[in-house]
């Protein structure tokens, strides 16, 4: 299924990321903390001299709590459980191509690292257990080829799960909660754009509405039953084209679920579900001229009734395993995140912006971020408490290259 944050892109993502990491340096050069841990010149919205400590520049760490010095990530060494419970997944670069790693923070070890022999790394979905990754990109050994991996973490055993066949420019897009299913969109050798899901080496198509509408590449989900595949569409009409979203069941009929509201549209590529655990609820991107500051934001959607709630600006979002709260940073170079109970547009608690792509921990305690690193131009992930304290460093072998969003599963 696709959970908080279980979806990666490096195609929308990377952008993005490198977008947010230019005006986060810029921001963090204004006020980032001495290296002596002393808080940097107070924010918009901090005060110099608490955990705030003026946000530290978004990037930084604020004072002495958070343990590192000016702008970097903390140099508090990875231990067990240290960084918080459960498995994180995340991308490095390896001789500037993506690859994707998940560790085990209970234990403070890497479970699985891909190589670039089996190809580059485009999207991951890991399930809520932590026990399945898959992945899709491209062959390194045949150019122009896809290639997509299904990896038991306890077993070490790996499956193919690409098409082949027909289907060329396919894109994960899910996984079920038992490892079973993998969803795609795709498109046929007649550029004939489909859904289908994978199980066991066999694939279903599924057979799309004739609504008029554009079915949006790489978006959407799978149900973590794998009985249900969701899909975004778009019509025709100007920057903010009308929008909706279908429920595709495996076998059955297609249905729409609901239709955003006039004026808002989605983002069109690479825009996947984060969804809860029992799959009742998601949260995926969507634009809008009517969102003041970046024309983007989050759209959380209650699946079971087509209920939306608009989040303006809130971008990054992260979903809570249990689908109770969500996570987002308040537009590229914000100086603070927000966390919301889901359905509420009203923000629960703020939290200081240290890096880009917040995500919630599968308890919801603690955030893991992308940390920038001063002068290479690098990120490395790290985790931290919803205040902004006990700041962790989760990968330091050298290798810190991060990009896109993370993974946390349990």
């Amino acid at each position: 299924m696709t959970t908080p944050d279980t979806r990666y892109s490096t195609r929308w993502n990377l952008w993005a990321g490198k977008i947010a990491g230019v005006l986060l340096t810029g921001a963090l050069a204004a006020c980032s903390p001495d290296p002596q841990g002393n808080p940097g010149a107070a924010g918009s919205s901090g005060a110099a001299g608490n955990n705030n400590a003026g946000n530290a520049g978004s990037a930084g760490n604020a004072g002495s709590n958070a343990g590192g010095s000016g702008g970097g990530p903390s140099d508090t060494p990875l231990t067990p459980g240290k960084a918080g419970n459960g498995r994180l997944a995340y991308v490095l670069l390896e001789e500037s191509n993506e690859i994707v790693e998940v560790m085990d923070l209970d234990e403070a070890k890497v479970l699985y690292r891909s190589t670039l022999k089996e190809g580059y790394l485009q999207h991951f979905f890991l399930t809520p257990s932590g026990r399945h990754l898959v992945w899709d990109g491209n062959s390194e050994e045949a150019p122009g080829a896809r290639v997509c991996w299904l990896v038991d973490l306890d077993t070490g055993t790996r499956t193919s799960c690409a098409l082949g066949g027909l289907f060329q420019a396919s894109f994960v897009t899910g996984i079920s909660s038992d490892g079973a299913r993998v969803s795609y969109d795709t498109l046929t050798d007649d550029f004939k754009r489909v859904l289908a899901v994978w199980e066991g080496g066999q694939v279903t198509e599924l057979a799309p509405p004739e609504d008029g509408f554009t079915l949006c590449s790489a978006c959407g989900g799978l149900s973590p039953d794998g009985q249900t595949v969701y899909s975004l569409r778009f019509g025709s009409g100007g920057l903010f084209p009308p929008a909706k979203i279908w429920r595709h069941p495996v076998g059955g009929e297609a249905a729409e679920l609901t239709s955003l509201p006039e004026g808002v549209s989605i983002q069109i590529q690479d825009n996947f579900f984060h969804m809860s655990e029992d799959g009742a609820r998601a949260v995926f991107l969507c634009s809008s001229e009517q969102f003041p500051k970046t024309k983007q934001g989050t759209c959380a959607v209650d699946l079971t009734t087509g209920a939306l709630t608009l989040y303006p600006d809130l971008l990054s979002p992260s979903l809570q395993l249990d689908g109770k709260q969500l996570a987002g940073y308040l537009g590229f170079g914000a100086l603070e995140g927000q966390l919301f109970s889901f359905g509420s547009a009203a923000p629960v608690a703020t939290f200081p912006s240290r890096g880009i792509w917040p995500t919630l921990s599968p308890d919801g305690s603690r955030l893991a971020y992308k940390a920038i690193l001063n002068g290479d131009g690098g990120y490395e992930p790290s985790t931290m408490t919803l205040d902004g304290g006990d700041v962790v460093r989760v990968q330091g072998d050298g290798n810190s290259g991060v990009q896109g969003p993370m993974i946390w599963a349990r």
